[in-house]
């Protein structure tokens, strides 16, 4: 008799952006490495608040970023209402 393989989970490494959505306010992008931050006020300085590394938008923009940040090579955190998710 064989046995099924053993699937292992991959180790996540931390993730250089949050995305999370905010009640009554759209989404929000938070720079959580210091060279997320620094890619942040490099590409999106007129809409960081005060050079932090948050970005407040709306959906379209969010995506925006994401795309942008994930063809940069970052790894993307998303806190949904039921779990969190990393790609």
């Amino acid at each position: 008799m064989t046995q099924a393989p053993v699937l292992v989970q991959p180790i996540q490494k931390a993730a250089d952006f949050r995305i999370q959505h905010v009640e009554g306010s759209g989404w929000r992008v938070t720079a959580l490495t210091p060279r997320a931050s620094a890619w942040v006020h490099a590409n999106f300085a007129d809409q960081s608040s005060d050079r932090d590394g948050i970005i407040e938008t709306n959906l379209i923009g969010a995506n925006m970023v994401m795309n942008k940040a994930r063809s940069a090579g970052f790894l993307m955190e998303y806190v949904g209402p039921n779990a969190i998710s990393y790609f």
